[in-house]
């Protein structure tokens, strides 16, 4: 009963709808677990370029970002703030956004956006928050559905491809016969996605050992530990501390002959031997800059707008670690791998490529305004799909 009135609760916010105040000057606050060469700064970069398109941040205005955290420009304030990747910094963070008075918060990972909620839930006139890099938002808590949130609250979810990754595990590992798995017992991102590696390969007769970890120092010894007991191939959960540990995991993983498959395509360039997953980060960023520009304007209502789910299944190889494993990689995933390392360079697939330049061809062109229309067109929630997704929840 207490989980049904909450889930109320939530339906009636999302009725009440929370709409744009379309402030003067807007004041948006751009918030990271920490500084990194990953997706979260890709996305970043092209949340800023939207708003330089649209008017809201001029090019000295970009510039002067990137050698700044903050700018007080014509049209609009920005802070890029971050939290050192220390979780006990991260309400802190949130409360240093609040004390600026700024209108949105631009969550990036599922901790800062936890961060973020959790802060701003039962505030009277909480800003708008949008959160984007995260995975696993419901069982997070971020809402409850993509339609039944908080109704000062949307954003976008990644989608791991977990099952794809076991499989190419298997088909270039066709003996293989335990799996092991290495995740951050203190992050949902991390444990989900641990449960789903085991869940599918078990599916597939393989028997799955979990190691958790607390920092990424812990990583060294989990790995040796797995290795002692037998693990030939080791695939990573996803999150924000096993991103930052995957060097020091594939060091030790390969002193043990071990290869390293990862859920995010970007993952080869830290020595996984194989990746797999979305390489969108640009259009995530593109996307992320749609739901701000639109709420800034008045045309967005965020109660009303679903969260979506992102997902890709871009292959990548580096075959410099497989070599130094002895390894050659099957052809049938080289055959159909979107981007392939080497010590010479790079190769990316024409279906990359192709779609790079199309999603770029369209933000540049005559057909933006009409593609970011249709984008935030296809996520509004209707009374229906509320009352839907309403009637899941309190079915399971």
């Amino acid at each position: 009963m207490r989980r049904i009135c909450f889930l109320m609760f939530l339906l009636a916010l999302s009725v009440g709808g929370y709409a744009a105040q379309t402030p003067e000057k807007p004041s948006v606050a751009l918030l990271s677990f920490g500084i990194s060469p990953g997706a979260p700064s890709v996305t970043v970069q092209q949340i800023l370029h939207q708003l330089y398109l649209d008017g809201y941040l001029s090019a000295d205005d970009i510039e002067a970002l990137d050698s700044q955290s903050e700018i007080d420009g014509e049209n609009i304030q920005i802070a890029l703030m971050e939290a050192g990747w220390q979780y006990n910094r991260l309400g802190i963070m949130v409360e240093a956004a609040l004390d600026r008075d700024v209108d949105v918060i631009v969550a990036f990972t599922t901790p800062v956006a936890q961060a973020a909620i959790q802060t701003t839930r039962d505030l009277d006139d909480p800003p708008a928050v949008i959160f984007a890099s995260t995975f696993y938002p419901f069982a997070a808590g971020l809402a409850e559905a993509p339609c039944v949130k908080p109704s000062h609250v949307t954003g976008s979810q990644i989608v791991p491809p977990y099952e794809l990754l076991v499989d190419l595990a298997l088909a270039q590992q066709p003996d293989l016969t335990r799996l092991g798995t290495v995740f951050s017992a203190d992050q949902i991102s991390g444990v989900e996605g641990s449960r789903e590696v085991v869940a599918i390969g078990e599916a597939r007769g393989l028997e799955v050992i979990q190691a958790a970890v607390t920092q990424p120092v812990d990583f060294i010894a989990a790995v040796d530990g797995l290795a002692s007991r037998g693990v030939e191939a080791l695939i990573l959960s996803i999150d924000s501390i096993t991103s930052r540990g995957l060097p020091a995991v594939v060091s030790t993983a390969s002193e043990n002959l071990m290869p390293v498959y990862y859920p995010s395509l970007g993952g080869i360039s830290s020595d996984a031997m194989i990746s797999a997953g979305y390489y969108q980060q640009r259009t995530q960023g593109i996307n992320t800059g749609r739901k701000l520009v639109a709420w800034l304007r008045g045309e967005l209502d965020i109660a009303a707008t679903a969260i979506d789910a992102l997902s890709g299944d871009g292959v990548g190889v580096n075959l410099t670690v497989a070599e130094s494993l002895d390894l050659e990689i099957a052809s049938e995933i080289l055959e159909r791998a979107d981007i392939v390392l080497n010590e010479e360079g790079s190769k990316v697939s024409d279906r990359v490529t192709e779609a790079v330049a199309e999603a770029r061809a369209i933000e540049e062109g005559p057909e933006r305004g009409a593609a970011a229309r249709a984008y935030l067109d296809s996520l509004q929630c209707t009374d229906d799909m509320i009352a839907e997704q309403q009637g899941q929840l309190e079915s399971q």
